[in-house]
Order: structure tokens, then sequence, then C-alpha cells
């Protein structure tokens, strides 16, 4: 019987040019696997439990969102096209949250157990989560600034220069009629 040796070098280099089919699954392709898996609540575009179900080890919450968050400042690129193949490119979630700045909802007032009025109102929560879920998404927030010298920071920053000029004439005209039904 003969064995033949080869060295880890070559070894090495065939495995990286391997195709990805007949690679092993890295932690991080398993994270962005839960990450994007629509079909799990608890894991879906959540980086902690995604961290979590890829099997990386970890001593504490913080330890796993610390590491949800590499994986998500390193994965941005395929989360960002997941997120376009999907309908939530830029263009189109600067679109639809500023529509969704008109969301409104139904309130019922009831007396003694019957609905006595019932009126049209904006749907303040669903416009804050809303807008808040999407730019968490697109990583728009800007890194948390921990400054205490009184001075408030706003840690949003919206760019609208990649809008096509309709783009942007929508946008005008939903706050127009946003800041009209306002005043």
């Amino acid at each position: 019987m003969t064995f033949k040796f080869f060295p880890l070098k070559l070894i090495r280099q065939h495995w990286k040019g391997a195709p990805m089919a007949k690679r092993k699954p890295t932690k991080q392709n398993a994270w962005l696997k839960h990450f994007l898996n629509e079909g799990c609540s608890t894991t879906f575009l959540n980086a902690t439990e995604s961290a979590k179900r890829a099997g990386y080890l970890a001593s504490s919450d913080e330890s796993f969102r610390s590491i949800g968050y590499q994986n998500f400042t390193k994965l941005a690129d395929k989360i960002n096209t997941w997120l376009d193949e999907h309908g939530l490119s830029e263009s189109a979630l600067k679109i639809k949250l500023v529509s969704l700045l008109n969301a409104r909802e139904t309130k019922f007032f009831a007396h003694e157990g019957r609905v006595v009025d019932e009126r049209e109102v904006e749907a303040i929560e669903v416009q804050r989560r809303t807008l808040d879920l999407a730019f968490k998404l697109k990583g728009s927030y800007a890194p948390e600034k921990h400054d205490h010298s009184g001075e408030v920071a706003l840690p949003v920053k919206i760019d609208f220069s990649d809008l096509t000029q309709e783009e942007r004439d929508a946008i005008r005209a939903i706050l127009s009629r946003r800041a009209a039904s306002a005043g």
C-alpha cells in the first residue's frame, strides 16, 4: 500500500480555488442565510439572533450583538443586493418611507360597550416603526455618538441625490400634501 502526502501549501491553494459549491459553509455564510431567511421570524433581519443560530460561540448577548454587527458590516453589499432584489432598493425605500408619513388609522370610541364615534387619525406608531426599521435595514443611522457636552446630535442622514427627478417630484408632492393637511 502506498500513501501519497501532499504539501499543506498545495492543499490550501486547491481549497482556495474550489468552487463555492464544494467549499465548506462558513459561519459568516450561515449567519447571512439566517439573517435573510424570511421563514424564520426570530432570525430574519435580526443580526444578534442570526449569530446565535449560525453557531458562533459567545459568552453574552452583547458578544452576539457585536458578532452580528460585524457580519452586517462585512456583508453589507450582499445584504443590499438582496434588499434591492426584493424591491427594497434605496430609491424604493425612500419613496415608500415618505408615503408612509401619511399612514392613517381609524380609532373607535365606545361608551357602555357600544361604539359611539369613530375618527380617522394619523397612525403615528406605524409611521415611527416603519421608518425606524427601514433606516436600520439600510444602515442609514449614524454610529451612536456618546457626547456629554449637552448638545443634541441628529442620528439620521438621508441622501436623496441618487433619486431621479421624477422620484424627487413624487416626494415633494407627498410632503406638500402632508404640510397642507397639518397646517
